[in-house]
């Protein structure tokens, strides 16, 4: 005996108005493996259309799966299970619609989920000041204090800083935020190491993100340059007939104010150097920096920012100088925000710009 089907079970079911057929074979297979035992059995692969008699639509293959029988004589005896259905939640498909064959045929599948954090909140709008008493649900502006417009508290409707009402700046206001996360899943033969390379990069140029069917992209995000930073790659491991395949999901994290860290141009120290310009539009000569910092000065010097304070142990009348407590705003070139810079006056505010990640080209994914 190298071969005999031992049942055939055919359940036919109205599933929300859709008829639904489940068809199962089973095969004894003499055979020297579980591959020999397939291909032995010749039954359909993963996917593959097969028509029954007395059936109007065709089934598909969904699951070939051999097992080794317990035999007295010691021979290699397989029963190979082929289960059929047209009930599309049993199979992946292609772009066309249909199962498919091979697991590489398998439209990418794009997840997407959205994590919340808490950031800070510098800016709000703002809608007026109320008596603490009152419900929120019941707060509109007609119920609001009424604030005269040369006041510097914010009008109504106004996106300002959040400051209480003697103007001063509130800290540490925080509001619920929420990032996008989206997880890109494709099929592959082989698993390429380089992959792994991409962990914590961010993409050099621009990506689209699309599902699709046959006809056309049903889903469709465009992300810009330095917007996506990937945060994980998921390796799954699968079996088709015989065959490994991995299932890959590389997951993005979204900022859409970019993955540069953006940092104040700010600290307790100044750099000062020779035809630097000072507050009063003067510069610095190579004289001042000999007399400030003597003559073994280097091409420049540190020096720390002061304010003028009262002698603490009132030994004198005058006032001395004492490093400041808290980071001074700076001008990009070193200097106090106030001093002018080479390219145009002080007074604006400036920032230092890094990009802590490696950047990539994320084509190389076969993200489409």
């Amino acid at each position: 005996m190298a071969i005999n089907r031992t049942n055939q079970e055919l359940v036919e079911r109205l599933v929300d108005g859709f008829l639904q057929y489940d068809y199962t074979e089973t095969w004894q297979v003499d055979a020297s493996g579980p591959a020999a035992a397939l291909a032995t059995a010749g039954l359909p692969t993963i996917g593959t259309e097969y028509l029954i008699t007395g059936v109007a639509q065709p089934v598909y293959c969904y699951q070939r799966q051999p097992r080794r029988r317990n035999d007295t004589q010691a021979k290699a005896v397989f029963d190979v299970v082929c289960n059929f259905t047209n009930a599309v939640t049993r199979y992946e498909r292609t772009v066309d619609g249909l199962p498919a064959n091979e697991p590489e045929q398998i439209v990418p599948r794009v997840d997407i989920a959205f994590e919340e954090y808490s950031e800070q909140s510098p800016t709000a709008q703002f809608i007026g000041i109320f008596e603490a008493s009152t419900d929120h649900t019941l707060i509109s502006p007609a119920t609001s204090r009424v604030i005269p417009d040369y006041l510097p508290t914010p009008q109504f409707g106004a996106e300002v800083a959040i400051v209480n009402s003697a103007n001063d700046n509130v800290q540490n206001v925080n509001k619920r935020s929420h990032t996008k996360r989206i997880t890109y899943w494709t099929w592959h033969r082989d698993w390429d190491a380089a992959w792994d390379n991409f962990l914590d990069a961010v993409n050099s140029a621009e990506v689209t993100i699309t599902q699709s069917d046959k006809d056309g992209q049903r889903l469709r995000y465009t992300f810009p340059a330095y917007e996506l930073l990937i945060n994980d790659i998921v390796k799954e491991d699968h079996w088709r007939d015989g065959k490994l395949y991995f299932r890959r999901g590389v997951v993005f994290a979204h900022n859409p104010k970019s993955w540069f860290l953006q940092i104040p141009d700010q600290g307790f120290n100044e750099m000062i150097f020779a035809f630097q310009p000072n507050v009063d539009g003067s510069l610095v000569t190579p004289t001042d920096m000999t007399e400030w910092f003597g003559d073994n000065r280097s091409d420049y010097e540190f020096s720390p920012i002061t304010v003028w304070r009262p002698d603490p142990n009132g030994n004198n009348t005058d006032l001395l100088p004492v490093a400041v407590a808290d980071p001074q705003a700076l001008n990009g070139y070193g200097r106090l925000l106030k001093c002018p810079t080479p390219d145009g006056p002080g007074y604006v505010q400036k920032k230092l710009v890094y990009m802590p990640y490696n950047v990539k080209d994320f084509s190389t994914l076969g993200i489409t």
